[in-house]
């Protein structure tokens, strides 16, 4: 073992590099999915994220439609409430 202060030879740096080599192939191939399956996991979130705007939106535009029937009842009924009061005061 060497110490800190001691160079590595030649040899055993080449070793060294090659165990590094070794491992980092070993990495490579033991992860679960390639570049192929993480374009098709970007293209996927991608049509996603389009979907939930598109549903975002659609939501506004129902919100503001019942809002819209809402304001439309709430005046429907005071209108009635007043003529029925007049004429019930007559």
């Amino acid at each position: 073992m060497l110490r800190k202060d001691e160079p590595m030879a030649r040899g055993e740096l080449f070793a060294e590099l090659e165990g590094i080599k070794a491992q980092i192939r070993a990495l490579a191939e033991s992860l679960p999915m390639g570049r192929d399956q993480l374009y098709a996991i970007n293209e996927r979130i991608a049509r996603l994220e389009e979907s939930t705007k598109s549903a975002h939106h659609r939501l506004d535009e129902f919100k503001h439609d019942v809002c819209w029937t809402i304001g439309v009842s709430t005046t429907i009924v005071g209108m009635f409430a007043s003529v029925l009061t007049w004429a019930l005061g007559r």
